[in-house]
Parts: structure tokens; C-alpha cells; sequence
């Protein structure tokens, strides 16, 4: 039987491949609680913004779209415990300002309530992205 917060994912997942913002809001709370990469206060990446509100998530989406263009995201594998929902993510970006391109993994970690993600966090090689940006 599929797991329905794995099936929110997987079409969050869809309408960000599909840069549909309203869509990725559909699936957030007013709840949110947060949201963002986790990293270090000071990281060059633009959207690593600690975000505690859904108002604040369209800001996310708008430094990424900015800053990179996605060559490649493709999420490979999916579980979930409780109310989290654990996701891999093979992607690379080509940074716009230098024309640099990152190939890496990483890992959602989404908290649901009533349905709606009230926590998005990704763990990632920051500072494999902090250095493309920085050099």
C-alpha cells in the first residue's frame, strides 16, 4: 500500500522539476515551522536562507532559480517512519555567475502533519556547493 506523504513528495518533487510554485505551496502548511538546506550561517549559496514560515518559501525557489539551472534532478529512493518522510536526490546544477556545474546526492528530510509538509530540511555537500560559489 503506498504511503500518501511519500505520494505528496513525489508530486512536490514533480512540480518543482516543473518550476509550478503554486503547486509546491499546495503540499506546505500554514504550519511551517522550517525549512531550508542545513548549513552554517555564512554559506555562499543564496538559497540558504533559514525560512521558519510559508510565506518565506517562495524566496527559496526564487534564489535557487536565480543562482543555478538543474541539469539533472532525479529523486531514486524514498521512506518513510512516523510523520517524516526521508528522500534521496541525485542531481547537478550549473551555476549561472561562473558556468561551474556540481554533480551531488542529498537528502530530504520532510515532516508532515494533517497531510502538509510543516518541516522541509536537506542535507547536502555544502561545501562542495559553498566552494563553487566562492571560487
Amino acid at each position: 500500500m503506498p504511503n500518501q506523504n511519500i505520494e505528496t513528495v513525489k508530486r512536490c518533487y514533480e512540480a518543482v522539476s516543473r518550476g509550478d510554485i503554486d503547486a509546491i505551496m499546495a503540499c506546505v502548511s500554514g504550519e511551517l515551522t522550517q525549512f531550508g538546506v542545513v548549513t552554517s550561517p555564512n554559506a555562499a549559496a543564496p538559497w540558504y536562507l533559514p525560512l521558519t514560515n510559508k510565506s518565506e518559501v517562495p524566496r527559496f525557489f526564487a534564489a535557487l532559480e536565480q543562482a543555478v539551472e538543474h541539469t539533472r534532478f532525479e529523486p531514486f529512493a524514498f521512506a518513510a517512519a512516523g510523520d517524516y518522510v526521508y528522500a534521496s536526490i541525485s542531481m547537478e546544477q550549473r551555476i549561472r555567475k561562473s558556468g561551474r556545474s556540481i554533480a551531488h546526492e542529498v537528502i530530504h528530510r520532510i515532516k508532515f502533519s494533517g497531510g502538509k509538509v510543516v518541516e522541509w530540511r536537506a542535507l547536502e555537500d555544502t561545501a562542495t556547493v559553498d566552494a563553487a560559489f566562492r571560487g
